[in-house]
C-alpha cells in the first residue's frame, strides 16, 4: 500500500471531517472569533444543477462567432466586481455571457507542496497556470480568472500581505468573507451528510490523502464560495505529483493523471467529460501515470475540495496531476507551456468536439 506524505504529496486538499476540528483551531484569529457566536445560524442551501454542456458550447459558439448575448448576472467585463456575493443567480443551464473560467495554481509560498532540493511545485504550478491564462485569453468567448498571479516573485524582503502572491480579487476576497466561507463550507456538508449518507462511503480507499492544514483548508473553500458567488464554469487545478517514501534519487513513478468528482457530487458528469478531454489532449505529449493507483489516468471520488467536496460547486472542475516533481522535463520551460497548450486544447475540444 502506497502512502502520501503531507510533506511532498500535491493533494493535500482532502475533507478529513475528523480533521476539522483540529484544522479549524489553526485558522485566522478571525476565522475562530467570527465563527463562535451561539447566535449563528448556518445559511439553508439547496443544491442547485451543475453547468450544462450543452449551455457551454452554445455560449463558445455565439462569442466565438462575434454574435451579441446578454452577459451573466456578475459578468461586468472587469474584475472590480469579482467576489461580490450576488442575490440570485440564474439556473446553470440558461446562463449566458462568455464563459468563465477560474485556473487554480495549487499550493502557495506557505504550503509550497511537492518539494525536491530548492524545486518547490507551487512555482511550478504558478508557470504553467500564467500560460494557460494566456492560451484561454486568446478565444473570445473566455473571462479568465486566476488565484494567483505568475508576476509575483518571491524575495526576501516581501511584504506579509502578498506573499503568497494571491490576485488582488482573490486576496480581497479571502480577506473579507472568513465567517461567511466557514458557514459556506459547514452548511454545505450537513445537506450533503442528509442526502448522501448511503452513497458516501471512501470513493479513494486505494489512495491515503492527508488532511490540508487549517489556513490552507480555508482558501481551498474560499475558492469553492468564490466559483460560487461569481458563476464561474469551468475550474481547473494545476498540480505536480509525489510520492511517500521517496528519498533522494529514488524516482519510481512518472507520468500525469486527472482528479475529477464522481457521480455523488453533483458536478460529477460535467467534470469527468471535461477531464477525458484534456486527457486525450495530453496525451499527445505526456505518458499517463505508471502509479498502480492512477492507472486510470481519470480517478473518480468525493472527497477532494478542489473537484467540489460536499456539492460546493456547479462548475466543472478538474484537478491535474501534470506529472511527478523530480521529472527532469519539467524544469525546461517548454514542458510547462506544452502541458498548458494542451489543457487549453482539451478544453476547448470540450466545447466543440465529440470524443
Amino acid at each position: 500500500m502506497i502512502k502520501f506524505s503531507v510533506k511532498n504529496f500535491s493533494k493535500i486538499i482532502l475533507v478529513v471531517p475528523a480533521f476539522f476540528f483540529l484544522a479549524v483551531m489553526s485558522f485566522p484569529r478571525e476565522a475562530t472569533s467570527q465563527n463562535t457566536s451561539t447566535e449563528t445560524k448556518l445559511a439553508k442551501i439547496s443544491f442547485g444543477s451543475a453547468v450544462n454542456r450543452e449551455n457551454l458550447k452554445a455560449r463558445f459558439q455565439a462569442y466565438s462567432n462575434n454574435l451579441s448575448l446578454a452577459p451573466s448576472a456578475t459578468n461586468s467585463g472587469d474584475n472590480s466586481t469579482v467576489g461580490s456575493v450576488t442575490s440570485s443567480s440564474p439556473d446553470n443551464n440558461q446562463r449566458t455571457g462568455k464563459i468563465k473560467i477560474l485556473v487554480v495554481p495549487g499550493h502557495d509560498n506557505e504550503y509550497p507542496g511537492a518539494e525536491i532540493g530548492n524545486i518547490r511545485e507551487a512555482d511550478f504550478n504558478l508557470k504553467i497556470a500564467e500560460y494557460l491564462k494566456n492560451f484561454l485569453e486568446q478565444e473570445t468567448a473566455f473571462e479568465v480568472y486566476t488565484t494567483r498571479d505568475a508576476d509575483f516573485i518571491k524575495t526576501e524582503t516581501e511584504n506579509k500581505q502578498d506573499k503568497n502572491g494571491y490576485t488582488d480579487y482573490f486576496q480581497k476576497y479571502l480577506d473579507e468573507n472568513i465567517s461567511e466561507v466557514l458557514d459556506f463550507r459547514q452548511s454545505y456538508k450537513e445537506e450533503t451528510e442528509k442526502k448522501f449518507k448511503n452513497s458516501l462511503s471512501s470513493s479513494s480507499k486505494k489512495i491515503e490523502h492527508n488532511p490540508a492544514p487549517g489556513e490552507m483548508l480555508y482558501r481551498l473553500y474560499a475558492v469553492n464560495k468564490f466559483v460560487e458567488d461569481n458563476q464561474i464554469d469551468l475550474v481547473i487545478h494545476i498540480h505536480l505529483n509525489d510520492y511517500a517514501g521517496r528519498t533522494g534519487e529514488e524516482w519510481k513513478y512518472k507520468g500525469f493523471s486527472i482528479y475529477v468528482p464522481d457521480n455523488t457530487l453533483r458536478n460529477g458528469k460535467e467534470s469527468q467529460a471535461l477531464g477525458k478531454y484534456i486527457s486525450k489532449t495530453l496525451d499527445d505529449n505526456f505518458k499517463n501515470s505508471n502509479n498502480p493507483v492512477e492507472k486510470k489516468k481519470i480517478i473518480l471520488g468525493h472527497e477532494l475540495i478542489a473537484n467540489g467536496a460536499n456539492n460546493t460547486i456547479a462548475a466543472a472542475s478538474v484537478l491535474i496531476e501534470y506529472g511527478y516533481i523530480y521529472e527532469d522535463r519539467f524544469q525546461n520551460e517548454e514542458t510547462l507551456k506544452k502541458a498548458a497548450e494542451q489543457t487549453y486544447l482539451g478544453i476547448k475540444n470540450y466545447l466543440t468536439k465529440k470524443l
